[in-house]
């Protein structure tokens, strides 16, 4: 026995040894690569910083790895809490890669920067990239990343300055995330209020699904079996209400210009089923367009027109009562949220859209030059969105209309750059 007990004890203890060695062979080639990152060209400084905090963590741990003789199974957990940082933080130094890419429209960078800082924290650092799919994205709350916020276009797009009130959008679940609290109470309520309501107006469809509701107008606060049953409508109600919220938010920051986006991005639908996490996309946009019409912004003629609902997806007759509920609740939350972004965006000193500066700003891209003195990101890109859409834009300069659509970015990307540098010589304002 005794000699069977050492066996085993060494072989534990060979076994041991391997997964040290993979975990700090592993580290070390991520040390590498992150070495080999930082002599990279780095546009802006918050790139920079972002890998040397990933440098940071991993050094750490290889420390760590390095330094402990502990008992085996807390050596274990070491390894696997390294091996669980290379699946999170590795995408991330691809991020940190690509934002370096000329591809991206570093022009945009500061300013929109400046607009994060507004909304979120004055000390936020922000990182854009391209994304290899058609779907802009946002990576914040990241562990070693605090006070971080990476916004992803996709990479066909990332050069396009027209593109850029998308990052509203992105921007808007960071201010959810700060917000959060606040903003799910609003629909936790309005889900408690109403969905007795749509129980009352689909017994026959409930009586599967809830055979102990005797009272259609029953307080799910009350009958548990009720509320537990329905959690899962509530889930997809959150998610759901979180995208109409951000496209508020985009819509609120950048006024048509962001319409314009949503409908390049967006339009007409895309043929896959629906996304149950996503609001139906008529209903979306038809949202946008009363939020519009509150925050007293034009909306483009025919703009509801422009988009038709994806088909609904393949679900069991439980799951798609559930999303008939959260579709249903959403349409009485959706004002209320719309209400919540126009406020949180009010008060922050966040320029706001300006017809007559747009207009001012679309008369010198007549010229072929770009405008100075503008107030505000959003001013100069609604002035782009008008001159995309101008026919005869430029119809008497041939050269130029030959190369409109690359004229018109190259001018835009001037004009913010332009913007930028006056408003540092500006203190900011």
């Amino acid at each position: 026995m005794k000699s069977s007990q050492v066996n085993f004890e060494e072989a534990d203890k060979k076994r041991i040894d391997v997964l040290m060695k993979y975990s700090r062979d592993r580290i070390k080639s991520v040390l590498d690569s992150i070495r080999q990152l930082k002599a990279s060209e780095f546009p802006y400084g918050d790139s920079k910083d972002a890998l040397c905090r990933i440098e940071e963590l991993f050094e750490n741990t290889l420390q760590r790895l390095d330094a402990t003789d502990a008992h085996p199974d807390y050596i274990k957990q070491l390894c696997s809490i390294s091996l669980r940082h290379l699946f999170i933080y590795l995408p991330k130094l691809g991020f940190i890669l690509r934002s370096t890419n000329v591809r991206n429209a570093f022009e945009t960078f500061g300013p929109l920067r400046d607009i994060a800082r507004k909304a979120l924290d004055p000390k936020v650092k922000l990182l854009l990239s391209s994304e290899w799919t058609y779907s802009p994205m946002i990576y914040h709350d990241i562990r070693a990343l605090p006070g971080f916020v990476l916004i992803g276009l996709p990479a066909s797009e990332s050069s396009n300055p027209l593109l850029t009130p998308l990052c509203g959008h992105e921007l808007g679940h960071a201010v959810w995330a700060n917000k959060k609290g606040e903003l799910e109470n609003i629909i936790k309520n309005t889900f408690y209020e109403e969905a007795p309501e749509h129980i009352a107006n689909n017994r026959n469809e409930y009586s599967e699904l809830f055979p102990s509701i005797d009272k259609p107008d029953e307080k799910l606060g009350v009958n548990i079996f009720a509320f537990t049953r329905l959690l899962r409508a509530l889930e997809l109600l959150l998610k759901q209400a979180e995208e109409c919220f951000c496209d508020f938010i985009g819509l609120k920051i950048y006024g048509t210009a962001f319409l314009h986006a949503f409908a390049y991005l967006l339009a007409p639908f895309v043929s896959s089923p629906r996304a149950i996490t996503y609001p139906k996309l008529v209903k979306r946009v038809n949202y946008l367009v009363k939020a519009a019409t509150k925050y007293e912004i034009k909306v483009p003629e025919s703009y509801e027109n422009m988009f038709e609902d994806r088909p609904e997806p393949q679900l069991s007759s439980m799951d798609k009562l559930l999303l008939s509920i959260s579709d249903y609740i959403l349409d009485k939350t959706a004002d209320k949220l719309s209400s919540k972004a126009k406020s949180l965006i009010s008060k922050t000193n966040i320029a706001r859209p300006s017809d007559e500066e747009s207009k001012r700003i679309r008369k010198r891209f007549e010229l072929v030059v770009p405008a100075s003195q503008c107030k505000s990101l959003a001013d100069i890109l609604n002035a782009s969105w008008q001159a995309y859409h101008d026919i005869d834009l430029w119809k008497s300069i041939p050269d130029v209309l030959e190369r409109k659509d690359q004229i018109l970015k190259d001018l835009v990307l001037k004009n913010i750059e332009i913007f930028e540098v006056e408003q540092i010589l500006n203190g900011g304002k």
